[in-house]
């Protein structure tokens, strides 16, 4: 479950940061000098998600954080599908980065805790699921040239209803 956790969130952030630019332009009609800068306002968030994920963690388990984060990245990627505002599509572009930004190391973290002996199995497993950074993007962009980009993108969202599940399995645990 943790493996296809890492394949997913690595393609969650290659998929986004590979279709936003497309996706501001024909969701919004924003131009595309400026749709091309989410990129950049989505590792912002990530960023400065990361940052703050270093500092929260002192104060919250990272089970509880795990669940917050994806649930977050369910609320912003739903609301950004949804909407039709340019404004508060880039505060949503920003948010998604922030509640993608710390999944993979907690991820990494509460597997590696469950099975402290297996450390290097683990590393091997995790390290091939990166993949997942060229398979979702391109599930992505198959959908989206059979019906529109935001249905392309509606995968993301069904990416973070695993990772939601997978981090409540994990607080039960």
């Amino acid at each position: 479950m943790m493996v296809i956790s890492i394949f997913l969130v690595v393609g969650i952030d290659v998929g986004f940061n590979s279709n936003s630019g497309q996706f501001l332009i024909k969701h919004f009609g924003i131009d595309s000098t400026t749709a091309e800068s989410g990129r950049s306002v989505y590792f912002f968030g990530r960023m400065l998600g990361t940052f703050a994920g270093a500092i929260m963690l002192t104060r919250i388990s990272s089970r509880t954080f795990f669940i917050w984060t994806s649930a977050l990245g369910i609320i912003c990627l739903a609301s950004i599908l949804l909407i039709s505002s340019p404004v508060i599509a880039w505060v949503l572009v920003f948010l998604i980065g922030l509640a993608v930004a710390n999944i993979f190391p907690l991820v990494f973290s509460i597997t590696v805790e469950k099975y402290p002996t297996r450390i290097n199995e683990i590393s091997g497993l995790m390290m091939m699921a990166i993949s997942g950074g060229a398979v979702i993007p391109l599930l992505i962009g198959w959908i989206s040239d059979l019906s529109n980009v935001a249905y392309g993108m509606s995968i993301l969202i069904i990416c973070m209803i695993y990772l939601l599940s997978v981090s409540i399995y994990s607080l039960k645990r």
